[in-house]
């Protein structure tokens, strides 16, 4: 019963028919990027079970679980943290104009590396960039003022570092043609990840006895470490929703984003 009163309490508008797995799997998201994996888990199996008796009980028709239509929450592999040296090192030490581009967009943005990726120069209008997260819907604005204090850089900077010679629709980019890659293209994910990697291992960061050596998708964990110490609102900027924004976020028929407040 507890478990339900927390579904109903972020959807609190929405009747269960009108709930959808994707609204469910962003609130999941939410315990998974806590690394409460088994309290994820657990919400999910209990609001399972809270739509197989709203079925039996005619509230919902037959075959309406969303939640059951989601992903079963997996346990992350323990990595530890990047520290904002570490960070540094491996700046210094990143080989590739668009991996540089990229670290500077996922300090001062705290997004995932496939929103990252995914970002246009179109996306930039009235000094916000819009972002629509990929994995949980969120949608939000970031002012091109928002200034990463510990690099000195701001989000309009680090875009312009993200414009050169070559032209894209991307903020992220191949400036080379290279084979079947034409420079222009956007950059994959799995790029990113391994130029990190590369740029990582050059620059000596080990890993210790217990967790893997840090990943690209560690920089936004650091991201919210630096802005939570300013005392920015760390869960909007990754999307995460609070009851009152539950609806707004993830409403696709409604031109409804959330601009991060500086």
């Amino acid at each position: 019963m507890q478990d339900a009163k927390v579904l109903l309490a972020r959807l609190p508008t929405s009747a269960l028919t009108e709930i959808s797995s994707m609204e469910i799997s962003a609130i999941l998201a939410e315990y998974i990027d806590d690394d409460k994996i088994r309290r994820a888990k657990g919400l999910r199996e209990s609001w399972i079970d809270l739509y197989r008796e709203a079925q039996y009980d005619g509230k919902v028709p037959h075959g309406c679980n969303p939640a059951e239509a989601t992903r079963k929450p997996i346990a992350k592999v323990k990595r530890r943290r990047l520290s904002l040296d570490e960070w540094r090192q491996i700046y210094d030490m990143a080989d590739a104009h668009y991996i540089k581009s990229a670290m500077l967009l996922a300090l001062i943005t705290g997004q995932r590396p496939g929103d990252i990726v995914n970002m246009k120069f179109t996306d930039i209008k009235d000094d916000l960039l819009y972002i629509k997260q990929s994995k949980t819907g969120a949608k939000i604005a970031i002012p091109l003022e928002l200034r990463c204090v510990e690099i000195d850089m701001n989000l309009r900077e680090a875009v312009a570092i993200c414009r050169d010679r070559v032209l894209s629709k991307y903020l992220i980019h191949h400036t080379k043609t290279v084979a079947k890659i034409k420079a222009g293209d956007p950059v994959t994910v799995h790029s990113l990840g391994r130029k990190f990697a590369k740029a990582r291992d050059l620059a000596g960061i080990a890993a210790d006895d217990e967790r893997e050596l840090p990943t690209f998708y560690e920089q936004r964990s650091l991201s919210g470490r630096l802005y939570k110490a300013h005392g920015l609102d760390v869960q909007m900027l990754w999307g995460h929703k609070t009851e009152k924004m539950s609806e707004l976020y993830l409403d696709d028929r409604a031109d409804n984003w959330q601009v991060i407040s500086l």
